[in-house]
C-alpha cells in the first residue's frame, strides 16, 4: 500500500478513511483522538466510525481482514477484535514497503521500515497518519532529521500545522466533514477539531449540511423538487427523499393551477353553473381541461326556466309554469296566456284586464256596461234598476218591510216566510212567524234540535264538519302531524294523523282501564272485559262521546261501575298527585267543572240536567 501524501489529508475524513485503516483490538495506539463530534453518529474529522456509522462499511472483508464485522470503539476508532484475521498491515502488505506504518496499533507488530525511513536519508518520512491520529515516526520516539521541528511555529516538512502556521485554504473544518468553525493545532502539530461545528442528525432540527432532520425540512417542499403535490420524507442520514412527490402532468389526479382545469373526476368544485351556464353536466377531457359540451347556456328556449324568465319551452311546446290570465291578475277564464320565444316572458295580450267596464261581470260586480234589470229580479217589488260603475242603481225600485213581500235584505215579510219553517231554522216542530222588523220569530218553535252535519257543536257531539271540541288535534293526542277529520256521524277520524292509533300512541292498550281503542283507530283494548269481576274498568271521557268508555267500546256499561251512580258524588281514578280520571260526568246535582252548563255544549241557554243513570241530559237546553 502506498503511503498517504500530504495533500490528500485535506480532502476530508471520508477520503482519508477510504485509503487507510484505524487502530484495532491488536493493541498499540498513539497520539490523540479527535473528540469534537465523536458520539454524534456521524463521520466527522478523521473518524472512520461513529456509533452505527462506518466510513468504509462494517464488514471485516472491506479491510482485508477476512470474516466478521468491525466494531466501533467509544473513541470513534475501529476495533478489529471480532475479525477472523486481525493484522491489518499483513493483510494489506504494508510491512517492508519502504514507508513507516503504525502496524503495532493495527493488530500487528512494529513496522521494521520505520527505523530506516525515519533516519537521515534526505527525505522527511514523519507524516501525520489519520489511522492513529499521530505522526508515524514521532509516535515511536523516532526523530527524522530531514523534517522540521514541531513547535517552532513554522510550517515545514510534512506538518499539517505548527502553532498558528497552517494553510488557511485547506486546513479548515469544512475539509473534514464539519459545517463551520476553525481547526486548531495541537502541540504535536496534529489537528484539533474541538472548535469545529458538527451536524446533529436526528435531533429534529436542520443544521450544518443537513437537508432535513426528522420533520424539519427548513421550508423545503415537493414544489422545490418539481412536484405538484405529495410529501417529502427525511432519510436516516438527514437527506431529503422526494420519491413520494407527484410529478407534474395530466393524469396525476392533482389539478395544477395555470395549466390544468381538472383531473379525471376531480373538477375542483367547478360545475356548469360556476362556469356561467344554467344547467348540465361538466366533465374533464383527456387534456385535463373542462369539457363543456353537455352544459346548457343561458337563454330563452333552452328548456330551463331561469330567474329572469316567466316561462320556457319544452321543444316547441310552451311551459307556462301553471300561469293563467287569472293568476296574473287578469279576469279568470277569459283569454289565454302565451310565452314569447324571444325572451320567455308572458304574453298577456289575449287576457282581459280586471275591473269595472271591461264588459265581463266579475265577482263583486252587480252588472257591466249600460245594462238594466227589473227591480223584482233583485229582491224588490217593482221598478227598473240601471247599471252604474258596475252596481245597480236601485233608487227607482219599490221596497220596504211590511209590504207582505220578502225583498232583498229581508228574511221574511208578513206572511211571506220564503218557504222557511221551525225545522229549517234548527228548532223542533212549531209555528214560525215573521216579526215587524222582517226577521223570523221562533218563540213558538220547539227546542233546538241537535243535528249532526249542521257545522255546530251541540249536545254530545265531539265534532261537526270543521268544528272540534277544544284541544282535539293530532298533536294534542300524541299522534304526530296531520289534520283531524270528522265523519258524517260526527265522530273524529284520526286516519290523516301521522300515527292514527290513539291507544298505541299513548300506551292505553293494556294499562288496566278500558279504552274504546276500536273506536280510536286501533284494535280492541284487552282491558275491556267490562264484566262483573269486582273492578270498575270504565271511565267517563269526552272522546268516547261524552260517555262511559265501556259503553263506547262494548255497548254496555261495566256492572261494577253502576253502583257509583246515585250517591250525589263524582268518583274518579287517581292517576297521579295531579291527575284523576272521572268515572262519571255527573251525579244528582253534581257536575264535572267545565261540563256543568248547556253553553258548554253549544247551546245558547237552558238548564243542563243529570239523568238517573249519571248521563248528561240536554233536554232542557235551548
Amino acid at each position: 500500500m502506498q503511503r498517504i501524501t500530504l495533500p490528500l489529508l485535506f480532502v476530508g475524513a471520508v477520503l482519508l478513511t477510504a485509503t487507510a485503516g484505524c487502530p484495532g483490538g491488536g493493541g498499540g495506539g498513539g497520539g490523540h483522538t479527535p473528540v469534537a463530534s465523536c458520539g454524534n453518529g456521524e463521520i466527522n474529522g478523521t473518524e472512520l466510525c461513529d456509533g452505527p456509522a462506518f466510513a468504509r462499511g462494517q464488514a471485516c472483508s472491506g479491510y482485508g481482514l477476512a470474516d466478521g464485522d468491525v466494531q466501533c470503539n467509544t473513541d470513534c476508532t475501529l476495533n478489529f477484535a471480532t475479525c477472523s484475521y486481525q493484522d491489518y498491515c499483513t493483510a494489506n502488505s504494508l510491512y517492508n514497503n519502504g514507508a513507516c506504518d503504525p502496524c503495532d496499533a493495527l493488530g500487528g507488530v512494529r513496522d521494521p521500515d520505520c527505523t530506516a525511513a525515519c533516519g537521515a536519508d534526505g527525505t522527511c518520512a514523519d507524516a501525520y497518519d489519520p489511522l492513529v491520529d499521530a505522526y508515524t515516526c514521532r509516535r515511536l520516539g523516532l526523530v527524522d532529521p530531514d523534517c522540521g521541528m514541531c513547535g517552532n511555529r513554522i510550517l515545514e516538512g510534512n506538518e499539517l500545522c505548527d502553532g498558528t502556521a497552517f494553510d488557511p485554504n485547506t486546513y479548515k473544518c469544512e475539509a473534514y466533514g464539519y459545517y463551520g468553525g476553525q481547526v486548531k493545532c495541537r502541540t504535536d502539530c496534529g489537528p484539533d477539531f474541538s472548535s469545529c461545528l458538527a451536524s446533529d442528525c436526528g435531533d429534529g432540527q436542520v443544521d450544518g449540511f443537513e437537508e432535513c432532520d426528522g420533520a424539519d425540512f427548513n421550508g423545503d417542499t415537493c414544489a422545490n423538487h418539481e412536484g405538484v403535490a405529495g410529501t417529502l420524507s427525511c432519510t436516516a442520514d438527514c437527506k431529503v427523499d422526494a420519491s413520494a412527490c407527484v410529478a407534474p402532468g395530466c393524469g396525476n389526479t392533482f389539478i395544477e393551477q395555470g395549466t390544468e382545469d381538472c383531473e379525471g373526476d376531480n373538477l375542483g368544485g367547478a360545475s356548469c353553473e360556476t362556469l356561467g351556464y344554467v344547467a348540465g353536466t361538466l366533465s374533464c377531457n383527456e387534456g385535463c381541461h373542462f369539457d363543456e359540451s353537455q352544459c346548457v347556456a343561458a337563454g330563452c328556449m333552452n328548456g330551463i326556466k331561469e330567474a329572469t324568465e316567466d316561462c320556457e319551452f319544452d321543444g316547441a311546446t310552451p311551459d307556462l309554469q301553471g300561469a293563467t290570465c287569472g293568476s296574473l291578475g287578469f279576469v279568470e277564464g277569459v283569454g289565454e296566456v302565451r310565452c314569447k320565444q324571444d325572451d320567455c316572458k308572458f304574453d298577456t295580450s289575449l287576457c282581459k284586464a280586471a275591473g269595472c267596464g271591461n264588459g265581463v261581470k266579475e265577482p263583486g260586480e252587480d252588472c257591466e256596461g249600460s245594462e238594466s234589470t227589473q227591480c223584482s229580479a233583485i229582491g224588490f217589488a217593482s221598478g227598473t234598476a240601471v247599471c252604474s260603475n258596475c252596481k245597480w242603481i236601485k233608487t227607482t225600485c219599490v221596497q220596504g218591510c211590511g209590504n207582505d213581500k220578502k225583498e232583498i235584505n229581508e228574511k221574511c215579510d208578513g206572511s211571506d216566510l220564503a218557504g222557511q219553517s221551525c225545522e229549517s231554522q234548527g228548532f223542533g216542530a212549531g209555528t214560525l212567524s215573521c216579526r215587524t222588523d222582517c226577521n223570523f220569530n221562533t218563540t213558538q218553535c220547539g227546542a233546538p234540535v241537535v243535528a249532526c252535519g249542521n257545522g255546530k257543536l251541540e249536545g254530545g257531539e265531539i265534532c261537526d264538519g270543521t268544528k272540534f271540541i277544544s284541544g282535539l288535534t293530532c298533536a294534542a293526542l300524541n299522534l304526530g302531524g296531520g289534520a283531524m277529520k270528522c265523519t258524517s256521524e260526527c265522530i273524529p277520524d284520526f286516519s290523516s294523523c301521522t300515527e292514527p292509533d290513539v291507544c298505541y300512541a299513548n300506551g292505553f292498550n293494556g294499562d288496566g282501564l278500558c279504552d274504546p281503542c276500536n273506536k280510536w283507530g286501533g284494535e280492541s283494548d284487552i282491558d275491556c272485559a267490562c264484566a262483573s269481576d269486582g273492578h270498575c274498568d270504565g271511565f267517563w271521557d269526552a272522546l268516547a262521546g261524552y260517555a262511559d268508555t265501556c259503553e263506547a267500546a262494548t255497548g254496555h256499561r261495566d256492572p261494577d261501575c253502576v253502583p257509583y251512580c246515585g250517591d250525589n258524588a263524582i268518583q274518579a281514578y287517581t292517576i297521579s298527585d295531579t291527575q284523576q280520571i272521572p268515572i262519571e260526568p255527573c251525579d244528582g246535582n253534581m257536575f264535572l267543572p267545565n261540563y256543568n252548563t248547556c253553553q258548554n255544549f253549544g247551546f245558547t241557554g237552558g238548564t243542563l240536567k243529570c239523568s238517573n243513570t249519571c248521563h248528561l241530559d240536554f233536554s232542557s237546553c235551548q
